[in-house]
This record gives structure tokens, sequence and C-alpha cells, in this order.
């Protein structure tokens, strides 16, 4: 078995990126629910196919994946716009991120089942992997019992449609109003047709309209964002503490520093959950706190490890010796960031463009899903500090973006472009 890491998600995110296109009408012909569940299924593929690996099966099921989580994802931004209001939507993208990421933990498992070993077993590949693909099959089967429908009581956000969602009419970018008063969104879902008439050759035209619309190209900024950080907190951070030899048991802080991260994006659901609901605290403030962590966090690893960690095992010494609760600390910082960072896009995105979620979130899953495949690249060649620097330097630029479309699109700008 000769697989690399690296290429196998390099070839799932660069699929990923190209499967956006297509993932939208293929939401609207299944529906939310079942898209949800047959993409599933890739995962399932995937996690099983390490029962017996093979190098050209990695690669097979990573294009694979790539699929399916385009899918997914779409079909996830959908349901939870449709069965979300205004009032709700901050709640559920943080309740349903925070949820989501508490998977690191699962981090703890190789680390208590492996510690001491200094190579794993085939039999103990096989037991770790048949506990993971029957996980990976409840969770698909678990898609079965969702609703297909939002919750008659609530009209939600995906509930209102303007006269252009009718067969046939054209498709610009004016089809995209943002942000509307709760009044407004009260008068359309009460007035919108019962059935919608979207097919899958208009929604793909949609998505290419919605592409280059300003807002959503103002936006794309910190979609591009989210994906160098995610490559970096997900795949090269763990990498680099694994290469530091200035800790004996630099392996095993690959684990742990998984497990950080979802700390850290355990923290951030509940200051998106309950930061709404007992402090008014509004999307902005907490994107803002998130690429402030992410900035912090950024500086503090380019203190604290060697430049050279993210291509090979290395002794050197950054500005300061290696501290693994520093190190630890990083990573908690990186997983509250993302935390914020990416809960609030899906609920802005949610509110931005309620009439037609799919597109918005597939092409939020365009843009990061191209950047994370690009970041993995270059990580076997750029030293740390030019990452480093790359990230701090989008990371400001995605959240002034980020707060210039959000200020564009408030009502009360609206309104005095109209007056």
């Amino acid at each position: 078995f000769k697989g690399s890491g690296y290429i196998s998600l390099s070839i799932i995110y660069v699929t990923f990126s190209v499967a956006n296109w297509v993932a939208p009408p293929v939401v609207a012909v299944l529906s939310a629910k079942w898209a949800m569940f047959l993409a599933s299924t890739t995962y399932l593929a995937f996690i099983a196919s390490f029962l017996y690996p093979l190098t050209a099966t990695l690669y097979l099921f990573s294009v694979l994946l790539g699929l399916g989580a385009a899918v997914l994802w779409t079909a996830q931004g959908e349901y939870l716009t449709r069965n979300s209001t205004e009032a709700t939507i901050q709640f559920n993208s943080s309740l349903f991120y925070g949820i989501f990421m508490c998977s690191m933990f699962g981090n703890l498992v190789p680390i208590l089942t492996f510690e001491g070993n200094s190579a794993i077993t085939g039999e103990q590949r096989v037991a770790l992997y048949a506990v993971l693909s029957a996980a990976a099959a409840a969770g698909t089967l678990a898609f079965l019992a969702l609703q297909t429908h939002p919750a008659a009581h609530s009209p939600s956000l995906a509930d209102g449609r303007d006269a252009a969602s009718e067969e046939g009419s054209p498709v610009a970018a004016s089809d995209y109003s943002p942000l509307l008063d709760p009044g407004e969104m009260r008068d359309e879902a009460v007035s919108s047709p019962a059935v919608s008439l979207d097919t899958p050759s208009r929604i793909f035209r949609e998505s290419f309209a919605l592409l280059v619309t300003p807002q959503m190209l103002t936006l794309s900024s910190i979609f591009f964002y989210t994906g160098l950080s995610l490559a970096f907190m997900s795949g090269v951070y763990g990498t680099c503490l694994g290469n530091t030899a200035y800790w004996h048991d630099s392996k095993r802080l690959i684990g742990l520093s998984g497990v950080f991260v979802g700390v850290g994006e355990v923290l951030a659901a509940l200051l998106g959950t309950l930061g709404k609901r007992f402090s008014g605290l509004e999307p902005q403030s907490v994107v803002i706190a998130g690429c402030i962590s992410h900035a912090v966090a950024f500086f503090l690893v380019f203190l604290n490890i060697p430049a050279e960690a993210p291509i090979r095992p290395t002794h050197s010494i950054a500005y300061i010796s290696p501290n693994v609760y520093l190190a630890l600390t990083c990573s908690a910082l990186l997983g509250f960031g993302d935390g914020c960072i990416q809960s609030e896009i899906m609920s802005v995105l949610a509110v931005m463009y309620r009439t037609r979620p799919a597109p918005a979130f597939a092409l939020f899953k365009f843009w990061q899903s191209l950047s994370c495949a690009a970041a993995f690249f270059y990580s076997n060649y750029l030293l740390l500090t030019w990452q480093l620097l790359l990230l701090a330097a989008c990371d400001v630029i995605g959240c002034s973006c980020f707060l210039l479309a959000s200020f564009l699109a408030s009502p009360s700008r609206q309104l005095t472009t109209v007056n």
C-alpha cells in the first residue's frame, strides 16, 4: 500500500469542487432528505475500503467521496434552510456545525487504542475500520428518520417564492434578492405557491447566474479562506506537530490536536447558539471573533513550530522552544475560529438566499473545496512561514469582504438605495 493522504485529500476536494456544479439539480430531483441519504453511502464506502486498503481503491473511492460530499453538503444547506426561520437559523446552524465537529473527539479512539504501538497491525486496522464502518452505516440509516418537509406550523426561510420561480422565466442576478425584513418574509410565506416548479436545468443555470452577482463575488473571498484554513486545521497542522521531533511523542500529538480542535468547535457552537438568544449577538460579530481567533493562532504557530515541519521531520526550533500546551491551545483556537466562521456563513446564506438555498450552498462549497485542494497541494512544498502568511492575509481579506456583503445586504441599506 503506497497511498498518500495528501494526494487522496487533493483528489477528494478537486472532485468536490467540480461536483458542486451538478449537486443542486441532483438535490432538486431527489429532494434534500434522499440526496443526503444516498450521498452518505459514499462516506460509508470510503471508510469500508480501508478494511482491505489498496492504493488504487484509495484514489477511486476518493473520487466517489468527492462526488458524494458535494451532494451531501448542498442538500444539508437546503434542508437546514427549509426547516428554519429567520429567528432560528443562527441557532440551528451553530447547533448543526457543533454536533458535526464533535466527530473530532473520535481522535481519542486511535490515541487510546494504539498508544505505545510503533506500528498498527492488520488486526487492529480491521477492528478499527469495522467499528467506523458500523458507525457510518448507522449515521446513513439515520437520514431515513428525517421529515421530508418543514414543520407545517412554522413558515421556513425558503417558503417565499417570487414570480421568477415560474417555469420558463429567465434567470437573472436580480432573482437573488438579499435580506428582507421579517414582516416582508412572512408576507411572502403566506402568498407563496405551494408547489415548486423548479427543474434541474433551471437550477443548474441559476448556479452560474448566482456566481457572477456582486454579493456572491464578495462572499467568495471568505468562502475561499475557509477552504485554506480547513486544510491547515484538519491536515497540515497535525502533520506539523507530528514532524516536530523536539517532542519524543510527537506522533501522539496529531490525535490530541484533533481533540482540541473539537473542543474549540464546541465552544464556537455554544457562542453561536447562546449568543443570539441571550445577548443579541449578530453573525457579523461571531465571524469577527472567529477571524481574530485564527489570526492569534497563526501568530502563535509561527513562534512555536519550525518552518520545515509541514514538509519533513525536523529537530529545528522556531522562535521559541516548542511548547506542547501552546501547540494544543492553537488547535483549540483554530477549531473555535472555524466553528464561528462556518456556522455563521451557513446562517447568513440561508437568510440572504432563502428562496434558492441549494445553488448558494453549492457555490460556498465550490470555493471552499477548490481552495482546500490547492492548500493540500502546496502544503507539500511551502514552508510553514509562507503558508501562515498566506492564511493571515486571506483571513483579513475574507473577514472584510464578509462584513461588506452583510452591509450591502442589510434591509436599511436597501431601503436607503430605493429612496
